[in-house]
């Protein structure tokens, strides 16, 4: 009985470790659970290293920049501003030359009674006239010259110096045709974008002698059609002396703005051939000529003196 207990154990025992062998012990409760295998660790392939390449040493050279081509524009497929015909008030060129325009800004007479019409836009061929404007209306013509049709510049307009007036209106008359003169009634005056008459109002700047070669009148007196003083003076006649106004020999007061045939009685003892009319500034005692002490020359806004030479004959 022993001997098989003793051969039972043996048996037990040789049994025992041919399963350690074999696995691991049974848990407890002799279940055998199932084996998992041992995972693998994973190795990711190698990267074949893409070597880097070192930057050059060497400076890149700069490429050759090729000049663009010049672009030329067809000027049949652009608009050009028609001639006569200003910018509208967006400052866009017009097709076509729809109305005219006069301008014209206050300016001296010349020494050669002649005034300047800065620009008269004009859509046929006319005239620009001058006329004086004293009162509500128009008054005499005073000069006109030729405009065409399209742009005109600095239009200068000999005027008669004897009927000017301190206002001025300059108008646009359409109809010339050829070269004859203007003549009141001839045209029909031009019209503005407004459908109104194309003219510009203007007048005589600073001061202004008008006088013409003369017989000495009756009681030793010379006339002089037109003053236009800027402030109130004195209309003095001067006696050549070498060539160049010398002494006084008349003189009468003028008021402040135009005065039209202004006699001064003057010294026939004094007189020469030529005398000249000179416009001074009453700037002393009013009313009383204190040349040269006071009431100097009256100065010309275009430089110098306000005077005008002319000739004597015969005697009063």
């Amino acid at each position: 009985m022993i001997r098989r207990r003793q051969a039972g154990a043996a048996g037990l025992a040789v049994a025992m470790l041919l399963l350690a062998a074999c696995g691991p012990a049974l848990p407890p409760g002799g279940v055998r659970l199932a084996r998992v295998p041992e995972a693998t660790p994973f190795t990711p392939p190698a990267l074949a290293e893409t070597p880097t390449a070192a930057p050059s040493a060497t400076a890149t050279a700069a490429p050759t920049l090729t000049p663009s081509p010049v672009v030329r524009i067809d000027p049949t497929f652009m608009t050009p501003e028609p001639a006569g015909r200003p910018a509208d008030a967006t400052g866009t060129p017009t097709a076509t030359l729809e109305y005219s325009v006069v301008e014209v800004s206050d300016q001296p007479l010349s020494p050669e009674n002649a005034l300047v019409v800065s620009r008269v836009a004009s859509t046929q061929d006319g005239w620009v006239v001058i006329f004086g404007a004293a009162g509500a209306g128009l008054n005499d013509v005073l000069g006109y010259a030729p405009v065409n049709a399209g742009e005109n510049r600095n239009i200068r307009v000999e005027v008669d110096p004897e009927r000017l007036t301190e206002a001025l209106i300059a108008v646009l008359y359409h109809g010339r045709t050829g070269g004859e003169p203007y003549a009141p009634g001839v045209g029909e005056p031009g019209t503005n974008q407004w459908g109104e008459v194309a003219l510009s109002r203007f007048g005589l700047s600073g001061s202004v002698i008008v006088v013409a070669d003369q017989p000495l009148g009756a009681g030793s007196t010379v006339s002089v059609p037109f003053v236009l003083s800027e402030l109130p003076g004195w209309l003095a006649i001067h006696a050549d002396e070498h060539g160049v106004p010398g002494p006084v020999i008349g003189v009468r007061r003028v008021a402040q703005g135009i005065t039209r045939d202004a006699i001064v009685q003057i010294d026939p003892a004094g007189a020469t051939g030529t005398l000249y009319a000179m416009l001074h500034v009453d700037t002393g005692a009013a009313g009383v000529f204190e040349f040269p002490a006071a009431d100097p020359v009256a100065e010309h806004v275009q430089g110098g003196m306000v005077v005008q030479s002319f000739r004597v004959t015969g005697g009063g």
